[in-house]
């Protein structure tokens, strides 16, 4: 077992239309409150499929799965 460090960085913007259920249902802080933990459990949950090189071998493909789990 091997530890890593890896750094996640997240540009978002939320789609307009879900705004009013987003701050009604999350709060106007969603941002600091929901996105952090759920970022984290997606990485997490990619970065588990490989081993020490291929994280470093796989970076796009790394970066896409996570990509396409985030969004949806």
């Amino acid at each position: 077992l091997q530890t890593i460090n890896i750094t996640l960085r997240i540009l978002y913007r939320p789609r307009a239309e879900f705004l009013p259920k987003i701050f009604s249902n999350l709060g106007l802080d969603y941002e600091e409150r929901v996105l952090p933990s759920i970022t984290n459990e997606v990485l997490k949950s990619v970065v588990a499929q490989f081993d020490a090189i291929e994280l470093i071998t796989q970076r796009t493909l790394i970066s896409q799965l996570v990509s396409e789990l985030l969004t949806e």
